[in-house]
C-alpha cells in the first residue's frame, strides 16, 4: 500500500534551498537551527507502506562493466529489477540486474553508483503467499471451506553454521605504462580492508582501510618518507555499551558526518529515542600526505535522527566542528545533511556546509557563509524508467592558519555552480538507453563548461549471443571542445563467474590555443572467479595518436575472506 505525498513535501524541500541560497540576509543562527528541526517534524509526519520480501546480498566483484551480487537464493529475481545500496543508512537505487545464475546475479550500476567491494546490497520482492486448497469431506458442514495448506518446517544446513561476523579484502594491482618513446613506468598499489563486528561475540569491534601505492622509478624517495605512499583512512578499535553507546579510538570515518573526513582521536555517540548525539575530540590528518599531526587538533557535536517508515527511512544530521592549526582557530562551520525515501520510488538528498568564521587583516570575526550546497534527487517509479537531478554549489574552502600566506587570492573566488540531469530507459529487459547532461558555471568564466553523453545498451545480441553497447560523449568549455565516441562488447559466462569485453573508443579534442589531439583506443577487459574467493582481473589497452602509440596492463587479483 503506499500514498501520494502531500503537498507540503514539495514547499518544505523548496523552504530548504531558500534557506541555504539566502546567503546575506540578518538570520540568528538560532533562528537557522529552529527553523531546520521543525522542517525535520513536518517531514517526519509523512510515511509510506509496502510488504515485499527483502533479500539481502553481498557484491563480491566488479568488471569494467558489471557489479556481482551474491545472494543466498536468486528466485524470484528477474532480469530489469533494481538492487539497491545500503549507505548511511539509507537504500540508493545502484544496480539494474542483466544476468542470474542460481546464487548470484551481474547487474549494470546506474549512472553516479560507484559500488565497492563487500557492499551490502537489497533487493525487494513480492512475498509468496501459501497456496490455498479446498478440503472435501462428505456429511461436513465445513464443506467447501478455504484453508492453509499445512507446511512441514525444515531447517536449511545454513541455520546451523557459526555467523560470520568479520570480512575483509586484500588486493595487488599492477599498472604498467608501455611507451615506445620513453621510459616504461609501472605503478603498484596494495589494499586492505578488514572489518570484525563484535569480536568473540564481546563489545570489542575493529575496522581497517589503508592502502600503499607507488611508481617502481620512485622507490627511494618512498623509501625517505613513507607518508607520501601509505594512505590510512581507517583504523580504529570501538566498544559498544549495549546497544545505546559506543566508543572509538583510533583513524574513523564517521557516515553520519562523512564530509570531515577521517578524524584522529576519540568520538562518543549515544542513541536517545531515535536521536543519535555525538561528541569527537582529535586532530584532522595532514593535508599535504594525509600523516598525524597533533597539532591540527579539532573538536565537534552532532545531532542525528533516524526515522523509520515502513520500509523507509529518513536521516537528519546537524553538526558543529572546530578545527585548529597550531591550535588557532583555522576553521569553524555548521555541517547539515539529510537523506530520505519516503515517497514512493523517490530519494532524496541534501548537504550543505555554513561557515561562521572569517578572519580579514588578523581580526577574527564571526560570520555567515554558505560554502556548499548539494542537492540530488533520483526517480524510480517503474523498472523501465528512472530519473536523476543534482545541483551542486561551493566555494573554496579557507583554512585561513594553513593557508594564511596566500589567504588574499581566496577571498575574490566566487561559487562555482552546477547541475547534472540523467535519464535511464529501459523499454524492454535487453534494451536500455541513458541519456545524460551536465552544466557548470562561474561568475568571471567565459564560457560555461557543459557535457553530454548518450549511451544505448543491447543484452543477448542474437547470434552472437553477447551483450554490447555505443556510447557518445560530448565536452565544451573555455579551454576545450571534445568528443569521445565508443563502442564494446561483452560476455558474461555465468557458470564460469567470467567476464570478457572488447572496446574500442575515437577522441577527438581541439583545445582553445589551436591544438588539437586525436586518439583511437582498444581495449581487453578479463574477470575471472578463482578458487578461495579469490578473483583476478586482466585489462590491456593500447592508444594510437598521429606520431606514436602506447599501450597499458592493469593486473588485479583479489583475495576475499
Amino acid at each position: 500500500m503506499s500514498i501520494k505525498a502531500p503537498r507540503v513535501t514539495i514547499a518544505i524541500q523548496e523552504e530548504i534551498v531558500s534557506l541555504f541560497l539566502r546567503n546575506n540576509i540578518s538570520i540568528s543562527l538560532y533562528k537557522c537551527i529552529d527553523k531546520l528541526i521543525v522542517l525535520m517534524l513536518l517531514l517526519h509526519s509523512i510515511s509510506i507502506a509496502q510488504e515485499r520480501e527483502k533479500r539481502i546480498g553481498t557484491i563480491t566483484h566488479i568488471s569494467s562493466q558489471h557489479v556481482y551480487v551474491q545472494f543466498d537464493k536468486t528466485n524470484s529475481i528477474n532480469i530489469g529489477d533494481t538492487l539497491y545500496l545500503s549507505k548511511n543508512r539509507t537504500e540508493v537505487p545502484a544496480l539494474i540486474v542483466k544476468f542470474i545464475s542460481s546464487r548470484s546475479c551481474a547487474g549494470e550500476p546506474l549512472v553516479g553508483i560507484s559500488p565497492n567491494i563487500d557492499d551490502r546490497v537489497i533487493v525487494y520482492l513480492p512475498i509468496e503467499v501459501p497456496t490455498k486448497i479446498v478440503v472435501p469431506e462428505k456429511n461436513d458442514s465445513t464443506k467447501g471451506i478455504v484453508s492453509p495448506e499445512p507446511k512441514t518446517m525444515i531447517p536449511s544446513q545454513s541455520a546451523f553454521k557459526i555467523k560470520k561476523n568479520y570480512k575483509g579484502r586484500f588486493s595487488v594491482q599492477s599498472s604498467s605504462n608501455l611507451n615506445n618513446n620513453s621510459p616504461n613506468i609501472q605503478r603498484w598499489r596494495y589494499t586492505l580492508s578488514f572489518n570484525a563486528d563484535s569480536i568473540g561475540g564481546g563489545p570489542l569491534s575493529f575496522s581497517n582501510y589503508m592502502f600503499f601505492t607507488y611508481n617502481t622509478n620512485d622507490w627511494q624517495n618512498v623509501k625517505s618518507n613513507l607518508g607520501k605512499a601509505l594512505k590510512i583512512y581507517d583504523l580504529n578499535i570501538t566498544y559498544s555499551f549495549r546497544k545505546e553507546s559506543k566508543l572509538t579510538l583510533g583513524r574513523s570515518l564517521n557516515n553520519k558526518i562523512s564530509s570531515i573526513g577521517s578524524i584522529d582521536g576519540l568520538q562518543y555517540q549515544h542513541k536517545v529515542g531515535r536521536f543519535y548525539l555525538g561528541g569527537l575530540v582529535g586532530s584532522h590528518p595532514n593535508f599535504s600526505d594525509y600523516g598525524y599531526n597533533s597539532k591540527m587538533f579539532e573538536y565537534g557535536f552532532y545531532i542525528n535522527r533516524l526515522d523509520t517508515l515502513g520500509i523507509s527511512n529518513m536521516e537528519n544530521t546537524i553538526a558543529f566542528f572546530n578545527q585548529t592549526n597550531d591550535f588557532k582557530t583555522d576553521r569553524r562551520y555548521l555541517y547539515l545533511q539529510h537523506t530520505n525515501n519516503i515517497i514512493k520510488s523517490t530519494n532524496f538528498f541534501a548537504s550543505s556546509e555554513i561557515d561562521l568564521f572569517k578572519k580579514e587583516n588578523g581580526i577574527n570575526k564571526n560570520n555567515l557563509t554558505v560554502t556548499s550546497i548539494f542537492l540530488n534527487l533520483y526517480v524510480n517509479p517503474t523498472r523501465f524508467f528512472s530519473f536523476s537531478f543534482s545541483y551542486d554549489a561551493r566555494r573554496n574552502v579557507v583554512y585561513y592558519e594553513t593557508y594564511k600566506s596566500f589567504i588574499d587570492s581566496l577571498f575574490s573566488n566566487e561559487m562555482n555552480q552546477g547541475f547534472r540531469t540523467g535519464l535511464n530507459l529501459r523499454p524492454f529487459n535487453n534494451l536500455s538507453l541513458s541519456l545524460n547532461g551536465g552544466y557548470r558555471f562561474q561568475k568571471n568564466d567565459t564560457k560555461p563548461a557543459r557535457n553530454f553523453n548518450g549511451n544505448l545498451y543491447y543484452g543477448n545480441i542474437p547470434l552472437l549471443n553477447v551483450s554490447g553497447n555505443i556510447s557518445y560523449t560530448k565536452l565544451i568549455s573555455s579551454y576545450t571542445d571534445g568528443n569521445i565516441a565508443g563502442i564494446r562488447l561483452s560476455k558474461y559466462i555465468t557458470s564460469l563467474d567470467m567476464n570478457i569485453s572488447t572496446d574500442y573508443r575515437r577522441i577527438e579534442y581541439k583545445f582553445s590555443g589551436g591544438s588539437t589531439l586525436i586518439q583511437n583506443n582498444l581495449s581487453a577487459d578479463f574477470s575471472y572467479k578463482l578458487p578461495l574467493d579469490v578473483y583476478l582481473g586482466l585489462n590491456y589497452e593500447v592508444t594510437f595518436e598521429k606520431q606514436s602509440s602506447y599501450s597499458r596492463l592493469f593486473v588485479d587479483i583479489t583475495k576475499r575472506f
